[in-house]
């Protein structure tokens, strides 16, 4: 890994040879706007351009109607902007933007396609054919661990997978980044923001000609962005300094957030009333560098709700400072470590800001020092030396072959293989001490990067296969290097072709998570023959992350979680929650999980599951018993804090091999409503089960009558503790794989 701070450069420093490439580049983003993503998109296109031997194909995601922001690469010779199809979407979609790709390339594959945008790589990561080209930059994931949710650390896993070059911002961001996906070891690099090369104060041209304080701000404006307390600040200040302090701002583009209607027209109002304040309105980069020089300070100061959850670098700080201007901005880890901790215009808070900027008005010494420091800083990014440091290694024929170095430990070597691996990554990752354990991430079900497959499973002591896809057949189908293989059955593979294709020979044991499904297994693929290998352990669960206080109206509240597809019987549910409520009307129904209005198939109209739910949506909002007492809480990963106010948990599905559901409400102290679907009494007890809505409803009266609730409600929990807990479950696994 490359520091995170760039060597000073300059352009005499030559760069190695290139061999040819043709490199696509798109971002998800608009270059019609004056915003930092555009800028990177177009300095990033220049910083390749100047590369030798390298051909630049620069995809928009719309067709220019404004160059500012462009111009700088218009006239490049080894650049081609390639605008959206006329006769196609105008803004690109990113499923669109890829086929605009695989159309231009056509039979001269580029070199590498470079993305930027989370939900473009995402896209990106399931096509086959891009795998092993793709450079992946991804800014939109948040920068700390606990607001990643499971669904998007397996899509970024994905995106690793299928990447020959992870980029990111800053060393900060890649120590994160590492420590969630160990896997971009040797894909990681860093690629730092870029300012152009500056003459900030051409000879005879007076920097500042006047007594007047010039502020300067440039960018956007957002809530998070300090807008409003940078223009309070500066009418603080006028009003005690008068005409001898100005507010340039340049930029027009300004957030309308709704859940904060004032904020546009409080900023605007800011911006044409405020005394002082000079608004330049749209303005390119190019522009904005030339006005810097005769400007005192940067106002780059963002609150600490902002600051504390980046980790990255802001360009309109090296922009200031390249010209020479001290900034004002707020202490986070990425600025502490290039300016040091003794910089002189940090502030904490809104106080602070306004303290800083009064001490930097009447001290000249400390103005001089913080530009100083700052201009050594920004120095060190330009787009020449990121050029030189930072690309082109990427583009030496070393960079080109894609080489994943794998461990060589003492340890048995466990090769985890599959698309989702949320049950595999906690589970298998408490068997760490004992096992090296290597993850081979498949893109979709049936597509993976052979050459790492194969890397992996020859280096590999077993594999573990999550699912029982074409990940299953593909390690246990390898004729030439037979590794011991074990796979974890899904109920959703019953109704595949691919558990045929297995070679059962090389399969040493395969999990199932109830006792019903193994059944049907066996006979549905007649593996009589192989009964012995196929053994059940049950789902786990995290009890501890359960175990918590119930909230005083839990006993009337009724919990769901998941109602999609139609087989997991909302209807029922509805029929339980009418029939409670007709003995007392306090009682509600909380349902976890999307709408069914959110699936894309609920928009095309998949035929009977459309209509299923558009029948019950409309029962809802037209039945007074319903209307007021369905809730629907959306997708979250807060399951815990979600059952602290569910009293009973219902299981109402047409089927199930385990539904987790049950368990985790159980964990919590829910009281389990079971419908007696096949295999439901081979997992939980009888108790739990009822055979119609009749008894359920009676379970649930009983329960929210019951002076003792607390009791049961102990019970539950430690039935799931004794028998579910990952302890326990871990401890089987363990079993399993240190026999093979």
């Amino acid at each position: 890994m490359e520091s995170c701070r760039p060597q000073s450069c300059t352009e005499s420093m030559k760069i190695p040879p290139i061999p040819p490439v043709r490199l696509a580049v798109y971002g998800d983003l608009n270059l019609n706007y004056v915003d930092g993503s555009a800028i990177w998109a177009v300095s990033l296109v220049e910083a390749l351009a100047g590369l030798p031997n390298v051909q630049v194909s620069f995809f928009l995601k719309a067709a220019v109607t404004k160059t500012e922001v462009i111009r700088p690469i218009l006239d490049l010779p080894n650049v081609q902007v390639i605008p959206p199809d006329p006769t196609g979407e105008k803004v690109l979609s990113p499923p669109a933007a890829l086929a605009a790709i695989r159309s231009h390339e056509g039979a001269r594959p580029y070199t590498a396609v470079v993305l930027r945008g989370f939900a473009l790589c995402r896209q990106a990561a399931r096509e086959p054919a891009l795998a092993g080209r793709l450079w992946t930059y991804l800014t939109d994931i948040p920068h700390q661990a606990d607001a990643l949710g499971a669904s998007d650390r397996q899509e970024i896993r994905g995106i690793i997978q299928a990447s020959r070059h992870v980029l990111c911002q800053t060393q900060q961001f890649a120590d994160y980044f590492t420590s969630i996906f160990p896997e971009s070891r040797g894909k990681l690099h860093l690629l730092p923001p870029m300012i152009p090369t500056q003459d900030t104060n051409p000879a005879g041209e007076p920097a500042r000609p006047d007594a007047v304080f010039r502020i300067c701000y440039a960018g956007k404006f957002a809530p998070l962005w300090a807008s409003r307390e940078m223009l309070a600040t500066f009418k603080d200040i006028q009003q005690r300094h008068g005409k001898y302090v100005a507010l340039h701002v340049f930029g027009d583009k300004i957030h309308n957030p709704p859940e904060d209607p004032l904020f546009k027209p409080d900023v605007l109002a800011g911006l044409k009333k405020t005394p002082g304040v000079v608004w330049h309105g749209r303005s390119t980069r190019v522009e904005v560098l030339r006005q810097l020089p005769g400007m005192s300070l940067g106002w780059a100061w963002r609150p600490a709700a902002l600051e504390d959850h980046t980790l990255e670098l802001s360009t309109k700080f090296l922009e200031y400072g390249i010209s020479g201007l001290p900034v004002l901005l707020n202490a986070n880890p990425v600025v502490r470590g290039v300016l040091g901790d003794d910089y002189p215009l940090f502030a904490r808070t809104e106080a602070q800001a306004r303290a800083r900027l009064a001490d930097a008005m009447c001290d000249a010494s400390l103005l001089a020092e913080a530009g100083a420091r700052c201009k050594a800083v920004a120095g060190r990014y330009t787009i020449a030396a990121i050029r030189r440091d930072y690309l082109a290694p990427l583009l030496m024929p070393t960079s080109l072959a894609l080489e994943t170095p794998l461990p060589k430990p003492g340890k048995p070597r466990l090769l985890v293989a599959g698309h989702d691996l949320k049950f595999a990554d906690t589970l298998l990752g408490r068997l760490a001490s004992r096992y090296e354990i290597t993850r081979n991430y498949w893109w979709g079900h049936s597509h993976h990067d052979v050459h790492l497959s194969a890397t992996s499973h020859d280096d590999a002591d077993v594999v573990f296969c999550e699912w029982c896809l074409p990940n299953a057949v593909w390690h246990t189908t390898q004729p030439q290097r037979q590794k011991p293989v074990v796979i974890r059955f899904h109920r959703q593979e019953l109704y595949t072709e691919h558990p045929r294709r297995l070679n059962m020979a090389h399969v040493r044991r395969m999990i199932f998570v109830g006792e019903e499904t193994r059944r049907a297994a066996i006979e549905t693929f007649q593996w009589q023959a192989h009964a012995d290998k196929l053994v059940v352990i049950p789902n786990y669960v995290d009890t501890a992350a359960f175990d918590l206080p119930k909230t005083p109206d839990a006993s009337f509240n009724l919990g769901i979680a998941g109602v999609v597809p139609s087989m997991k019987r909302l209807d029922l549910a509805l029929d339980v929650l009418e029939a409670v409520r007709h003995a007392d009307p306090r009682f509600r129904l909380f349902i976890k999980g999307r709408r069914p209005q959110e699936y894309p198939w609920f928009r095309q109209g998949r035929q009977g599951e459309t209509v299923y739910y558009t029948q019950l949506l409309a029962r809802i909002a037209d039945t007074p018993g319903l209307r007021d007492a369905v809730v629907f809480d959306g997708w979250g990963t807060d399951m815990g804090a979600w059952y602290q106010k569910i009293g009973a948990i219902l299981s109402v599905s047409d089927y199930e091999s385990f539904h987790l559901a049950v368990a985790e409400g159980a964990a919590s102290g829910a009281i389990p409503i079971v419908r007696n679907w096949e295999g439901a009494d081979e997992i939980y007890p009888s108790q739990w089960i009822c055979r119609d809505v009749q008894e359920m409803a009676g379970r649930i009266l009983a329960q929210a009558r019951d002076p003792d609730i607390a009791a049961q409600r102990t019970q539950v929990r430690q039935h799931i503790q004794r028998t579910f807990d990952i302890s326990h479950v871990e401890a089987q696994y363990d079993r399993i794989l240190a026999a093979l």
